[in-house]
């Protein structure tokens, strides 16, 4: 399990998806991590009473009780070395430059090239009555990318969807969350294993995800690449 030809998968795959244009940026793939690989993360998914509260740690964490993180960070709790691996790959610069690349004209009007991200990315499991309404990212996230962690393609309605506002003229900073009353779902990623779901922050980049069914549960990374502090 050599970490570089991962690394190099990821990577590859990832160059070559499709970016669709609306409603806004945005690409979905498959394959994401080789199989061999992809099942060892699946199998070696934690036990649930290792996750925190999203609310640890995490701004507004507390309006979504049913959201439970591990943050895939150099001090992450020891949840074995396959996740280690897979920290690294996703939060390799080769990674983020990837990433930025495909989607270089909307993060150009944001960042200088070359600029030096910073990385976040969490393991994340959401359990039922889960819901987050359509919002567009926090202002610090330029990319943000979602990895689908299920066993099967059974659940493929708990992807994230993509919004439109009713109101054309509605854009959003990224500090609020909007009723699902005043959007349009235009299109839901399929929650199926190993795909991915990878969009630039934008005032338009209206996202979010359905209400999770009773008994089901999502299990999903989450990678943004952060503009620093000022």
């Amino acid at each position: 399990m050599l970490e570089k030809n991962i690394q190099a998968h990821f990577n590859s795959n990832l160059a070559k998806a499709t970016v669709h244009q609306l409603p806004f940026q945005y690409l979905f793939y498959e394959n994401v991590f080789p199989l061999y690989f992809y099942n060892n993360l699946i199998d070696s998914l934690p036990k649930f009473p290792v996750y925190d509260p999203y609310a640890k740690g995490r701004p507004g964490g507390n309006e979504f009780p049913d959201r439970f993180i591990i943050n895939l960070d150099e001090n992450m709790k020891n949840i074995g070395d396959v996740w280690k691996i897979a920290r690294n790959v996703i939060r390799n610069r080769s990674t983020q430059l990837t990433l930025l690349n495909k989607f270089k004209e909307t993060v150009s009007l944001r960042i200088n090239k070359g600029a030096i991200l910073e990385p976040d990315s969490i393991l994340i499991r959401d359990r039922t009555n889960y819901a987050l309404n359509p919002h567009t990212d926090h202002p610090r996230r330029v990319v943000i990318m979602i990895i689908y962690l299920p066993k099967s393609d059974k659940n493929k309605h708990l992807g994230t969807s993509l919004y439109v506002p009713k109101n054309p003229s509605l854009t959003c900073n990224g500090l609020w969350h909007h009723p699902r009353s005043e959007f349009t779902r235009v299109f839901t990623a399929p929650y199926t294993p190993n795909s991915a779901i990878a969009f630039a922050k934008t005032n338009n980049s209206f996202h979010g995800v359905e209400a999770v069914p009773e008994g089901e549960e999502r299990n999903l990374i989450h990678f943004f690449a952060k503009a620093p502090n000022d």
